[in-house]
């Protein structure tokens, strides 16, 4: 009810319980949240688990809320609006890039982390850092690591967590 996904060579049992596609492309609506998943993949292995739908791309590209993340696998748990991505992510928004091991989405509750060997360049900034979160309605940031590293405008933060406070413009550092 929420998406609808097309493909090529739909192989699924007699229940449509578990299916695999290829050449995937999906759309996902959440309208009660006017959010907009859009999904496209080199392939799908799908299963309905106590009523709940799971999946798992390879070759995974998820856009929503202004940002599109790639990875090589990426689980997608469209009831809970959750996605994982592992083995090495690129994200790319409006205002710049970033990569990571793993990623985890969560879009009820608004949060982004990143971990392993994040690196980010956003505007004129850089970060580098082990973990990053990320929480759109906090319009905050939080990078960790030993150290983590900020960078703008011929200035460095170094620290082992470092804030920053966008509707502020704002960094903290311990």
């Amino acid at each position: 009810a929420e998406g609808r996904e097309q493909g090529r060579d739909l192989e699924t049992d007699s229940a449509a319980e578990t299916w695999l596609l290829y050449d995937v492309v999906g759309h996902w609506n959440f309208a009660a949240e006017d959010e907009v998943v859009e999904v496209r993949a080199g392939s799908e292995r799908s299963q309905r688990l106590g009523g709940q739908l799971q999946i798992r791309y390879e070759e995974a590209q998820l856009s929503f809320a202004g940002m599109s993340l790639t990875g090589a696998v990426a689980h997608w748990t469209p009831g809970d609006r959750q996605a994982n991505f592992g083995g090495g992510v690129e994200g790319v928004d409006s205002s710049g890039h970033f990569s990571a091991r793993d990623v985890e989405v969560d879009l009820q509750a608004r949060r982004l982390l990143a971990r392993g060997a994040v690196k980010s360049e956003r505007d004129s900034a850089r970060m580098e850092a082990d973990e990053f979160v990320q929480e759109w309605r906090a319009h905050r940031s939080v990078a960790s690591g030993y150290p983590a590293r900020y960078e703008r405008a011929n200035r460095s933060i170094e620290a082992r967590h470092i804030g920053y406070f966008s509707d502020e413009d704002r960094v903290e550092a311990d």
